[in-house]
């Protein structure tokens, strides 16, 4: 086993153990011919993936067993194994080929957002940071920080000085 590089973020063999996969695996697929099941795992396995990824950007190293173990048991509760379910069903229903937000979504190339979509009434984008704020925003928020500046300018300029006491 090779030893790993600094800037290696791909995922450490040794933090994979098959026995905390056949659970999440055989919770989401009942059967041979559970396609449903078959999509939902995959879609956890994409989850997983951009989990790590993630995870190595934002800390610099990948996680420690205890860390992925927790990860795992988060993904693995009931409403989390029949949200998947559901996302692949929606998939094989026609109603998204992914699921909605992935990096592969054809609907957040180029604007952040569905053709005909409404705007975010946050002013919030998709981005690298989760919270980048969209033109929109920026501009409601500068026109709001001028307004205050001239509010304050206004008062403070009509307001009647004290009166200065003369210096002993």
């Amino acid at each position: 086993m090779r030893p790993r590089e600094t800037g290696d973020l791909s995922p450490d063999p040794a933090i994979v153990d098959p026995a905390e996969h056949n659970v999440v695996f055989t919770s989401l697929v009942k059967g041979d011919d559970d396609i449903v099941g078959l999509v939902a795992y995959s879609i956890y396995k994409q989850n997983k993936y951009d989990w790590l990824q993630a995870y190595g950007r934002f800390q610099g190293r990948m996680p420690e067993p205890p860390e992925v173990h927790s990860y795992l048991l988060g993904e693995s509760t009931p409403r989390r194994l029949a949200t998947y379910r559901h996302l692949a069903q929606a998939v094989l229903d026609g109603r998204g080929a992914q699921v909605a937000g992935s990096a592969a979504d054809p609907a957040r190339v180029g604007t952040g957002r569905a053709p005909g979509a409404p705007a975010s009434r946050l002013g919030l984008t998709p981005g690298p940071s989760n919270f980048q704020l969209s033109a929109r925003a920026i501009v409601g928020l500068s026109v709001a920080l001028l307004v205050l500046l001239m509010l304050f300018w206004y008062l403070h300029g009509s307001a009647p000085m004290p009166p200065t006491t003369p210096a002993r």
